[in-house]
């Protein structure tokens, strides 16, 4: 074979990686030295966790929950590790216009169903989209640029000085004034991400408004978009409280403008190094179903962060994924990317006694918890267990059950998810 041609190692996340002892051998080396990049959707990220493990008790490659793509070179031969999503592009997509509430055009969906389109790509315009959205709300970023100008009339500040030549020679007053300008480092990151995305990510127009595309064309018109912006510049960048959500946008657009790809390059990784944390996609996919859904009915959300053992030097941190209360009721929330199939081995013991943990953290005299864990079903069943109560003792009054939303035809998933909310609230109406 070839020494320079490319040996993939293809997998799909979760799931057992079939490989002979030359890939085998590739991937320790990958885990040991190989360092990709893992692209996260909050600075709140999952912890992270090896790409790829060996499970010494089976004997076996395991992909873990990310999906995406690493090149990189063992033994002077190019190796790709390429994990796809295991319910496949289609759904994918799907999680993402319902994240980020964006209706794609159907050919999107068309050419993620033929895997013709790097769909990581295509999840990077989706999240630079939404958060141009937000950041666009008041309008381009601009800051305030001083004037100086002469004339017979004056506009702004009067400078004294500075006209009494003026007056006597040709007449005139000297004045300055600050003026809102759109030229300035922020936009011009922008507007290359921008133009990048739409040459090398598949963003399309379409996913943009009518007053986006008209402040695009604003940008475009400024002098020097070509010339390289500087790190320091960069970093110098102040955010008002009126452009705060302005921050996510130019930091993603920073990455993108200087990688062209997102990813990494170095002597062991050649070309780009992109992954996507799947618990995080689920996990923003169970919250936006359930605020969604939840909210309409009085559930407002709490803060998912609590402190316990203050000013001890054992002092912890619990983060629930989700915590949402109405009336005297509380629903803790988890959500797992992880296989289930109803099982008992499918419910992971740290998982079941974190969740039990929180429960009992919002136990008051008067109110009644509700906690559950969330998985994805990829076959038919009810995707829900009863509601017990805590532990099994018949004596609590707070609950637990697991839940599930079924993912296997991405076309019902808007269908699934109308099952899975029914399920839920028949369990908190009950007493």
């Amino acid at each position: 074979m070839d020494r320079y041609s490319k040996i993939y190692i293809n997998a799909q996340d979760c799931l057992p990686i079939t490989c002979d002892e030359e890939i085998s051998n590739a991937l320790f080396y990958f885990i040991a030295e190989v360092e990709p990049e893992i692209f996260h959707f909050s600075t709140n990220g999952k912890e992270e966790e090896s790409i790829v493990y060996f499970d010494y008790q089976k004997r076996q490659w395991f992909a873990n929950r990310y999906i995406g793509e690493c090149e990189f070179i063992y033994k002077g031969r190019i190796f790709v590790l390429k994990i796809d999503p295991r319910f496949g592009h289609g759904l994918l997509v799907k999680l993402f216009e319902y994240i980020y509430s964006t209706k794609l055009p159907p050919s999107y969906h068309s050419l993620a169903n033929k895997r013709t389109i790097d769909i990581h790509k295509l999840v990077v315009s989706l999240i630079w989209t939404s958060h141009l959205k937000k950041a666009l709300k008041h309008g381009l970023f601009k800051k305030n640029k001083r004037i100086r100008e002469s004339g017979t009339t004056i506009r702004g500040k009067f400078l004294v000085k500075e006209s009494l030549i003026d007056i006597r020679v040709k007449n005139n007053l000297r004045y300055e004034y600050l003026l809102k300008d759109i030229d300035n480092i922020p936009n011009r990151i922008l507007y290359k991400a921008y133009k990048i995305l739409k040459k090398s990510y598949f963003l399309s127009d379409g996913l943009l408004s009518n007053i986006i595309r008209s402040d695009f064309k604003k940008l475009g018109c400024i002098d020097g978009l070509d010339y390289r912006i500087p790190y320091s510049d960069y970093q110098s960048i102040k955010y008002s409280h009126l452009y705060a959500a302005y921050k996510p946008l130019i930091d993603l657009s920073w990455q993108i403008v200087n990688s062209k790809e997102i990813g990494l390059a170095s002597s062991d990784v050649q070309k780009n190094s992109f992954y996507l944390d799947m618990a995080e996609v689920w996990e923003l996919f169970v919250h936006r179903v359930l605020t969604k859904n939840l909210r309409p009915h009085g559930w407002i959300m709490l803060d998912p962060e609590y402190e316990i053992y203050g000013n001890t030097f054992f002092k912890r941190t619990i983060k629930p994924d989700l915590v949402l209360e109405n009336n005297g009721k509380v629903l803790v929330v988890d959500a797992k990317y992880k296989r289930m199939k109803f099982r008992k081995e499918d419910v992971d013991r740290e998982d079941i006694f974190q969740i039990h943990t929180y429960s009992y953290y919002f136990d008051e005299p008067n109110k009644t918890v509700f906690s559950t864990l969330v998985y994805p079903i990829e076959f038919e069943n009810n995707s829900s267990t009863s509601r017990h109560t805590l532990f099994g003792k018949n004596i609590s009054k707070n609950s637990f059950f697991i839940e599930g939303i079924q993912v296997a035809i991405p076309e019902l998933i808007e269908d699934q998810i109308e099952v899975f909310v029914n399920s839920l609230n028949s369990k908190l109406a009950e007493t």
